[in-house]
């Protein structure tokens, strides 16, 4: 199960209950909690719990998994295999098209876990490189159209880091 996945199938629970009680809707989100089996459900229904206005936030976390899945498969239409999440509030995205043989990408094998991230490594170095900026803290994720997790990670460089 992919990260859209994990996240969709709790958001998906929670609205489908039209619990609109803060109080109630924070009850059923710890029940989730306790029964998820994925690290990522787990942490989501702990914003959930932890939010100032958690029907609000799940309304809001509903319309972000909308919008980003429309994101998704608009960037894998025009070629491109993830993408960089940048920005003071991270709400600009950036595509990356990966420089490797289409028949990796094609094959549908998943990645290993150090293979992904390293490849994540280098397209953040890269768009660094490449760019003006001299700093650069983003959210790099690849597909899982393409055999990769989904799993946004967190890359911090200076151009400096890279010389």
């Amino acid at each position: 199960m992919n990260v859209l996945e994990q996240e969709s199938d709790i958001l998906r629970i929670l609205d489908e209950s039209g619990i609109t009680n803060p109080k109630k809707l924070i009850k059923l989100a710890t029940q989730l909690h306790n029964q998820s089996p994925h690290e990522l459900q787990r942490k989501l229904c702990l914003d959930i719990i932890r939010a100032p206005r958690p029907v609000e936030y799940v309304q809001h976390c509903i319309q972000k998994i909308k919008d980003f899945a429309e994101m998704v498969k608009f960037e894998v239409k025009q070629g491109n295999h993830g993408m960089l999440i940048v920005g003071p509030k991270m709400d600009i995205t950036i595509p990356i098209k990966l420089d490797l043989p289409e028949s990796w990408i094609k094959d549908g094998t998943p990645w290993i876990e150090d293979d992904e991230r390293d490849i994540m490594r280098q397209a953040a170095e890269n768009y660094l490189r490449n760019s003006t900026r001299k700093y650069l803290l983003a959210k790099v994720v690849l597909f899982p159209e393409f055999g990769f997790s989904g799993i946004p990670r967190v890359f911090e460089f200076t151009k400096e880091d890279l010389e």
